[in-house]
């Protein structure tokens, strides 16, 4: 799942600028605006992610990936979210008499007749047995972060959100290129 934000909305706006920028200032203003915008959006989209699965906002941040323009004629950034389900021991996992408690989903749940053991890359995680004898045991897991940021309430938070700073930061990169042309700069 991937978020992309783009400033084909925007150029409409900024048109008046364009005569006493040049094309060159004009491009650079809008590309770091796009630049920016998509560093604060994926920011902001780690800790809604983090907050609808339940999990650690460092853990989502690590699973997003910033796709920001390499060119001046390319003007849109893209966040993807990456990997599968998460396993279960990432959402605060613990075991308790009857079973393991763990905060997929944003809830706190006990999954009945499951444990906590160490697998074989070294980590622990959670498993469940397949049947009533000792073996086979299956890992569980919770959502992945492509899945729940193609949830519409989050997926929306973050698309209004990029909207929202992308104007805020097209504007103030266009008023710093002016001062700069003005001789003006800070």
């Amino acid at each position: 799942m991937s978020v992309d934000i783009s400033i084909v909305a925007l150029i409409d706006d900024a048109e008046e600028f364009f005569g006493e920028l040049g094309d060159r200032n004009t491009k650079i203003a809008l590309s770091l605006g796009v630049k920016r915008t998509g560093r604060q959006a994926t920011a902001k989209s780690a800790t809604l992610i983090a907050k609808a699965m339940g999990l650690k906002t460092g853990i989502v941040r690590e699973r997003l990936r910033l796709s920001l323009p390499r060119n001046l004629d390319d003007l849109s950034a893209t966040i993807t979210g990456r990997g599968n389900a998460m396993s279960l021991i990432h959402f605060g996992a613990k075991q308790r008499r009857k079973g393991v408690s763990a905060k997929a989903w944003g809830e706190r749940r006990t999954y009945p007749h499951t444990f906590i053991a160490r697998a074989n890359g070294g980590g622990d995680q959670v498993f469940a047995r397949k049947g009533s004898d000792r073996l086979p045991i299956r890992k569980l897991f919770g959502p992945g972060i492509a899945q729940t940021m193609a949830d519409a309430e989050v997926f929306a938070a973050i698309e209004d959100h990029a909207e929202e700073r992308l104007e805020t930061n097209i504007a103030r990169e266009i008023d710093r290129r002016l001062r700069k042309v003005r001789g003006k700069a800070r």
